[in-house]
């Protein structure tokens, strides 16, 4: 009889603690501001704000692929496209989807957004670039901090 109280009390300490609900919020804006920090590196062709957070073992989903690019490519490949790239308009176009899990390690920003403004081609020459496109970013709370451990992404025809 006194064996069912004592095998729910050591269920009980084996579950993840909850995180109470004022911490998720804060880490919710944690995560809102990281995507704010992440667009205005963008007007600034900031790859550093961008990767700094950037996990080895990072994950990437696209164009019918699954990925795993190793960050040296990454930040080659981020540095390049800001580079050559000056946006006019890189926004929002409805308020992003942002959770953090109950037990507050992981969590992801869901993001639609349009983008205007002009990129130098392979000739030299500066060509418009437009886009609509919408993602998710995976976060990973590790030390302490949040990491971006993958993403999903689509883009509008």
């Amino acid at each position: 009889m006194v064996r069912g109280p004592a095998v729910l009390c050591a269920l009980f300490l084996l579950l993840p603690a909850a995180v109470p609900s004022a911490a998720l919020e804060s880490e919710e804006k944690e995560l809102l501001a990281l995507h704010e920090e992440f667009k205005a590196a963008h007007f600034r062709g900031d790859a550093g704000t961008i990767l700094e957070r950037l996990a080895e073992d990072y994950v990437r989903v696209g164009r019918g692929e699954v990925t795993r690019p190793e960050k040296k490519d990454m930040v080659s490949r981020m540095e390049d496209y800001l580079g050559r790239t000056t946006f006019s308009e890189y926004r929002d176009l409805r308020p992003p989807i942002v959770r953090v899990s109950d037990d507050g390690t992981l969590g992801w920003v869901i993001v639609e957004l349009q983008a205007r403004g002009v990129q130098v081609g392979p000739e030299g020459a500066e060509e418009p670039l437009e886009f609509v496109c919408a993602w998710i970013y995976l976060f990973e709370k590790r030390t302490g901090k949040w990491v971006t451990t993958g993403d999903v992404s689509t883009f509008r025809p």
